[in-house]
């Protein structure tokens, strides 16, 4: 495993539990207590982590959205997985919202050089349709977060407000089984619910890592989500909660 995943293993550690332990990691990846300690200092350097006695615990840093150019490696059959899931379902004409994750971004460079028109927030969704002389392209402008590549703010808001989406797809930062999505900030959190309100279905695209999170700021409870989307390694409880508690539709895609 190289240095880079085996790190954003371990910072997806940290965001779901308190700390991690050095010996435990070298347990779990098969490496040296010296190699995981190395891992934790890069990550110190970063911001991300601080370490501890044997460990070490995230920061606030790491609570806020990694940056995309780190999301956008991780998980790619998942996220391809999900986003072949769903791309048949989008017909010529339809007018389709995606928001600026990094799920939504592999769903674009599936889609198909039709009549569609996709409004969205990401400017790598921009960059991956430019080229497609058959889909008409609208970025909602905005302030423009270098960390995560996503349009935000008042001016992103007021566009969205103008459409209504046949589809829209996004994804989150956490799933709660009983109370919907979340997001990382207060900014990507409204812009989403603006998405949804405009949306007449919404689809989330989640892979399993966003389960039993519970980020500070809700998107959407589940009857505002028509279908979520995850892979076929979504823990079982969730989904069968979700299935069960809610008219949401779940997809579980065989990555």
């Amino acid at each position: 495993m190289m240095p880079a995943h085996r790190q954003n293993l371990i910072l997806e550690r940290l965001e779901r539990q308190s700390m991690v332990r050095v010996a435990d990691l070298s347990r779990e990846f098969g490496v040296t207590t010296e190699t995981i300690r190395r891992d934790l200092e890069q990550l110190s350097e970063g911001g991300l982590v601080s370490r501890t006695h044997g460990g070490a615990v995230a920061t606030e840093a790491l609570h806020h959205d990694r940056p995309f150019r780190d999301r956008s490696t991780q998980r790619l059959d998942e996220k391809s997985a999900i986003a072949r899931a769903v791309v048949n379902d989008i017909k010529p004409g339809e007018i389709l919202g995606l928001d600026a994750s990094s799920t939504s971004t592999v769903l674009a460079d599936l889609l198909p050089d039709v009549a569609i028109t996709v409004v969205t927030n990401s400017a790598a969704i921009i960059q991956s349709l430019g080229s497609r002389p058959n889909v008409t392209v609208i970025a909602t402008g905005g302030v423009l977060d270098p960390q995560t590549m996503a349009f935000t703010g008042t001016i992103a808001e007021g566009t969205i407000r103008r459409f209504t989406f046949d589809r829209l797809f996004i994804s989150c930062r956490g799933i709660d089984p009983k109370r919907g999505v979340g997001e990382a900030s207060d900014e990507l959190a409204r812009l989403k619910q603006c998405m949804i309100e405009a949306a007449s279905a919404v689809y989330v695209l989640a892979d399993h890592t966003k389960f039993d999170r519970r980020p500070a700021f809700q998107c959407a409870s589940w009857g505002e989500i028509d279908h979520l989307v995850t892979d076929d390694s979504a823990p079982a409880h969730a989904v069968d909660a979700i299935a069960k508690l809610h008219e949401t539709k779940v997809v579980s895609a065989m990555a």
